[in-house]
């Protein structure tokens, strides 16, 4: 009997666990959802702003893969789209899509830590997502030397 009631106790704990991992992981996916509207992304263009000129591209499907990888581990973060938060972005990501159409994200880089969030013409709160260096150093490297 108490065997049973062990078993049915750590069946529960492991029942709990896997629920709210799960929960967490569609939060994350929901984030990506909104920068990338579920499309096969073609290509991924970093774009300076002071410049205006392209720094960083890459339509390597792995490193394309290794970029929404980091970004879906990534943390969600609430930013206000205001005009002086649009004009502190150190650059503009275009990703473009395999049926050409385009979306405007904007990037944050503060110490070790990028923030990308998709740009909308709303003054309103946005969801963005915040990705450490330590998550992917290909990734943050990338970001790092596009926007210089």
């Amino acid at each position: 009997m108490l065997i049973s009631i062990i078993v049915f106790v750590g069946l529960i704990g492991c029942s709990n666990t896997t629920s709210s991992s799960e929960g967490s992981q569609s939060t994350n996916s929901k984030e990506t959802s909104k920068i990338f509207e579920n499309k096969e992304v073609k290509e991924i263009r970093v774009i300076s702003n002071t410049s205006n000129l392209s720094k960083g591209n890459t339509d390597n499907k792995d490193f394309i893969k290794q970029i929404i990888t980091a970004i879906k581990s990534g943390s969600s973060k609430e930013i206000t789209l205001d005009e002086k938060t649009r004009k502190s972005a150190k650059s503009n990501i275009e990703v473009i899509f395999t049926d050409d159409s385009t979306e405007k994200l904007l990037l944050w880089i503060n110490d070790d830590k990028f923030v990308i969030a998709k740009d909308t013409n709303d003054k309103e709160k946005v969801q963005g997502v915040q990705i450490d260096s330590s998550t992917s150093k290909m990734v943050t490297n990338f970001l790092k030397t596009s926007t210089k």
